[in-house]
């Protein structure tokens, strides 16, 4: 892989400027740093470009089709012009709520893989202020040792007779930066059968620790106990006719938990938490997820794993002589003749 062009440009939004920073060797190596950093940070999630094309997802694909220094210098420069103003869009929505954009430099660079294979990186750098030691001043600056990308973008290419194709496309962008990817970019989040999985079990369980284990806990585990079994095995899954199902083949023991209430928090879902209405179950995304642990007293837990089946019949609480017993069921003769007690 060979770096063909690098530049880092000062974002001011306040001032609605920007500027090209002249790259001193301490800078470049900070940079090799940090474009490394971002290129192996396991933290990007994959994504896909939306239609009509950005003003400067336009700029991105006339570097590559023409990778040159006076276009990379032309539209490196357009492309920074559009981030400045679509955090100055993004500042002016969030201003009422007194929060603001994270200030900070914007890096972009274009490596050459093979003869026809490029790769193009966007990102904002983190631009913090120091205590100078010697004149006891604040300044400005970056930390080599403490190395965050804020927002990124991470774009492969190939170039097949003068058009682009794009092979893949990661980043990153927190949840108050949204505006990177929806109104700079114009892209979205790729999902997948894991992906979708993962954050369908993950919101289920979630609004059902919020809505009903606060009321009813018994309720709350046999519900978690069926959602287990069906992300147990690989299946299709409607994710509406599945929470139907759900809920109106449960019965409640507490008759202040509503089934249409529970259901219409649950059918929204994958809309607040980003995952698609229907997909194929991956059971191994969930797995982690999936293992329980219960604190029964001072150094003695129950651990229920993604093995357990059923397991909210297997265990049953009581009272015995005025206190708090579960009756486990246990189906290894071993185990169970550890805890006989001994008659005397």
């Amino acid at each position: 892989m060979q770096l063909l062009f690098q530049n880092f440009y000062e974002i001011d939004v306040d001032q609605m400027h920007v500027q090209k920073l002249e790259l001193s060797q301490d800078l470049q190596d900070f940079l090799q740093e940090y474009m490394a950093y971002c290129q192996q940070d396991e933290k990007k999630e994959e994504y896909e470009i939306m239609e009509p094309y950005s003003e400067s997802m336009e700029a991105i694909q006339s570097i590559f089709r023409n990778p040159t220094q006076e276009e990379w210098d032309q539209q490196s420069h357009n492309i920074v012009t559009s981030l400045l103003e679509c955090e100055k869009e993004s500042l002016a929505k969030i201003y009422p709520s007194n929060l603001d954009v994270k200030r900070g430099c914007c890096v972009q660079a274009l490596f050459q893989i093979e003869s026809d294979q490029y790769q193009y990186l966007i990102a904002k750098v983190e631009y913090d202020a120091w205590l100078d030691g010697h004149t006891l001043q604040n300044t400005y600056g970056f930390s080599k040792e403490k190395k965050k990308a804020w927002k990124m973008a991470l774009i492969d290419t190939s170039l097949i007779n003068g058009h682009v194709f794009i092979e893949k496309i990661q980043g990153i962008a927190d949840r108050k930066s949204s505006y990177w990817f929806s109104s700079f970019l114009n892209m979205q989040e790729k999902r997948n059968d894991a992906k979708n999985t993962y954050r369908a079990y993950r919101a289920l369980d979630q609004e059902l620790k919020t809505m009903v284990e606060t009321v009813s806990p018994r309720d709350y585990v046999l519900l978690k106990d069926e959602i287990q079994k069906t992300m147990r095995k690989p299946q299709d899954i409607s994710y509406t006719n599945y929470v139907d199902t759900l809920v109106d083949s449960h019965t409640f023991l507490d008759p202040s938990l509503e089934p249409e209430v529970i259901k219409e928090a649950l059918e929204v879902l994958p809309q607040r938490k980003k995952f698609d209405p229907v997909f194929k179950v991956d059971p191994q995304s969930v797995e982690k997820k999936r293992t329980k642990k219960y604190k029964l007293s001072q150094g003695i837990e129950l651990c229920i794993t993604s093995e357990a089946c059923d397991f909210s019949s297997k265990i049953i609480s009581t009272m015995f002589h005025g206190k708090k017993i579960l009756q486990i069921e246990c189906e290894d003769e071993q185990v169970y003749a550890s805890f006989i007690e001994e008659e005397h």
